[in-house]
């Protein structure tokens, strides 16, 4: 059992770690959600400083830290777009993530099927719960990049949506596992949930909110982001118990909170004299979302499975890897005209290499022992893609770090050349 004093020195440890990983990636090259998550690896399957078994306190929070985790970072997500951007390119990215992500879920799951002779439901929950990057993960990798606006929004706009892809087609086909049939309009209800009510009630809590704010001035001044946190957090519980989307109800509370001030002259007036504390916000959530997921990606390696792994499954994992990378490469076209033309190379090589998986299939994994369900080799496949995924992309940022290095050399060197 670890000691208090060690826990103490592991928390102020990994927080300084996240830092100077995050200081130093112009540097180093390398962001910082890999070698969290290898550092809790190591201190919990592997070394088991830390208990993270079945049963465990690590493992039976997990909901609990996920549903903080969400309503942090999306909401710090969601205040760093702007409305304007993101309706130019909306419709793009739409096309590119429900046609990769449809495409990547069922070639994942065939893979799996032939490959480990899983049930075929069984690989198809498998292969969509693996079909998208991460709504965690990329929004602390952009904010190291200098991508232009358009791709940043459709990049986050993306991870967003199809988080929420891989957390619902899942749970219709568990549904259809665990009851022997599948209702058509219990899905087109959940569908409806997540991507039209969820939004809605998102827009209503942000413009609940600003109303509150103006009615008492002086709190909002001195207390505007407490209150402010607070709120978004009661949105989370109350969209997740209304069986809504907590994830898409808080990033649509952020984006609209931000953004009110832009939708109208009225509301431009309206929102005047609180303008101030909403920039407050937004920097200190900044600081907060740091905090939060520096911890959460450390979190993700101690509930990392080796309990069945094997070198077949490590192989199966890194093909299906591979895979996903293989498929957003061929995908990627789809978005030309939203990477700068100066940047171009660089840009297309941090879409491309966009591949880490992180929260739905954690979420994903954790299911089958809560129904009951015992799936040999299903915790472990989808930890070792979540890994493989991770590793692939550290390397991706290291390439466009370096390529923006160059660029930039390069234009110096021709304005000194040019001198």
């Amino acid at each position: 059992m670890i000691s208090v004093t060690m826990l103490f020195l592991v928390f102020s440890g990994i927080v300084i770690l996240g830092y100077l990983l995050n200081a130093l990636f112009s540097r180093i090259k390398i962001a910082s959600i890999l070698p969290l998550m290898l550092l809790g690896l190591i201190v919990g399957p592997v070394l088991r400083l830390i208990n993270t078994g079945s049963g465990s306190i690590v493992s039976s929070i997990s909901p609990y830290i996920s549903a903080v985790a969400i309503a942090f970072v999306l909401f710090d997500v969601g205040l760093s777009i702007d409305i304007n951007t993101l309706k130019r390119v909306i419709l793009k990215v739409s096309k590119f993530l429900f046609a990769l992500s449809i495409t990547t879920g069922i070639a994942i799951g065939m893979i799996l099927w032939l490959a480990l002779q899983w049930n075929i439901v069984v690989a198809f929950i498998a292969g969509f719960a693996l079909a998208g990057p991460s709504a965690i993960i990329l929004p602390s990798i952009v904010k190291l990049t200098r991508v232009n606006e358009k791709l940043k929004s459709a990049l986050v706009f993306e991870s967003v949506v199809t988080d929420s892809i891989q957390l619902i087609i899942p749970i219709m086909l568990f549904q259809m596992l665990a009851e022997g049939n599948f209702s058509a309009v219990a899905g087109i209800r959940m569908l409806i949930s997540f991507f039209v009510i969820s939004p809605i009630f998102g827009i209503l809590s942000a413009f609940f909110w600003v109303f509150m704010l103006r009615q008492f001035p002086k709190y909002s001044k001195e207390y505007s982001w407490m209150l402010t946190i607070t709120m978004v957090i009661a949105s989370y519980g109350l969209a997740q118990a209304m069986g809504l989307s907590g994830a898409v109800a808080t990033f649509i509370f952020g984006i609209f909170l931000i953004n009110i001030p832009k939708l109208s002259p009225f509301l431009e007036k309206y929102t005047y004299d609180i303008r101030r504390e909403f920039v407050h916000i937004k920097d200190y959530q900044r600081e907060i979302t740091f905090f939060v997921s520096t911890f959460f990606f450390f979190y993700i390696g101690l509930l990392v499975s080796i309990s069945e792994f094997n070198l077949w499954l490590l192989f199966i994992g890194l093909v299906v890897a591979l895979l996903i990378f293989y498929l957003r490469s061929l995908f990627v076209p789809m978005l030309n005209g939203l990477f700068d033309k100066a940047r171009y190379e660089e840009e297309k090589t941090f879409t491309m290499f966009d591949v880490a998986r992180g929260l739905s299939p954690t979420i994903v994994a954790t299911m089958p022992l809560a129904l009951g369900m015992v799936i040999p080799g299903f915790v472990d496949l989808l930890f070792t893609v979540i890994i493989l995924t991770n590793i692939i992309m550290t390397v991706g940022m290291y390439l466009y770090a370096s390529k923006a290095y160059k660029r930039k050399n390069f234009y110096k060197s021709h304005a000194k050349g040019e001198a």
